[in-house]
């Protein structure tokens, strides 16, 4: 059982992880030691790419209506009226 290890691979994946991380611990820092004006500004801006990042990658929820799959946003008032005919 032979695993590709090589370094090409391990380079791709880490730079967006440790870019935002570093971008997190710049927001963290910010919030913590600014007191109004530019520092909460780039706390907002910087605790929230990463929020957004994950929003964006984030795989859409689906719901089970009536043996059908759509999005739950679509599907949501549907839902509660066929759980309130019940």
């Amino acid at each position: 059982m032979s695993r590709d290890t090589s370094n090409g691979s391990r380079i791709r994946v880490w730079p967006a992880p440790i870019f935002l991380g570093i971008i997190a611990s710049v927001g963290l820092i910010s919030a913590l030691l600014s007191d109004g004006g530019f520092g909460d500004y780039l706390a907002w801006l910087t605790l929230g790419i990463p929020v957004a990042v994950v929003l964006w990658y984030l795989p859409p929820r689906r719901a089970k209506i009536a043996g059908r799959r759509c999005s739950a946003i679509l599907c949501s008032d549907r839902a509660v009226r066929s759980s309130s005919n019940d």
